[in-house]
């Protein structure tokens, strides 16, 4: 082998050895700060606090019911949020303990959907954002709307939890146009 062949060929073999140990001692994943691309395809998104490495949120196909799911942990890393949707049927789900609207402008919350022992709950609220003006709640046998106001609580059917039913009835909602 001449000289110069050996100034050829010992780089070249030295460099092929450095990048087969590098793969070796280095970590198995990459990391990025930034991934810019036109699209991305992948079974499962999970998103890891940077700083304690909990799991915030993930995305992904449920396989155990075939649904599409993103979930939100909270500090407990316990489901706080969850989306689903069945992918054999056009209907979606929201599994979360509370729903809070607020006003865009002041931030204050302006209706609260949730649960009232093992019924459902909708609130309205007044401006200081803690007294709830109105609250239709599900009754052990039909529907309590309570009023703030008024001071009393009005429940259907007739009969139900000591009510009675309304002398003027909710005329129904025009249809959409």
């Amino acid at each position: 082998m001449s000289n110069r062949e050996r100034w050829i060929l010992y780089p070249l073999l030295i460099l092929a050895l450095a990048l087969g140990a590098k793969a070796l001692m280095g970590p198995s994943e990459s990391e990025f700060n930034a991934v810019a691309c036109r699209r991305l395809q992948c079974n499962e998104v999970i998103v890891l606090d940077p700083v304690t490495g909990r799991r915030i949120a993930r995305l992904g196909m449920d396989p155990a019911d075939r649904e599409a799911k993103f979930v939100l942990f909270d500090d407990k890393a316990q489901p706080a949020v969850t989306l689903a949707v069945a992918g054999d049927q056009h209907v979606g789900t929201i599994d979360v303990e509370t729903v809070r609207v607020r006003h865009p402008e002041s931030h204050k919350r302006i209706v609260e959907i949730g649960a009232a022992g093992k019924l459902g709950q909708i609130s309205l609220l007044g401006e200081d954002d803690t007294k709830s003006l109105v609250t239709l709640g599900a009754g052990a046998q039909g529907a309590v709307l309570q009023s703030l106001r008024e001071g009393r609580a009005t429940s259907w059917p007739e009969g139900a939890a000591g009510g009675a039913v309304p002398e003027k009835p909710m005329p129904p909602m025009p249809p959409d146009e």
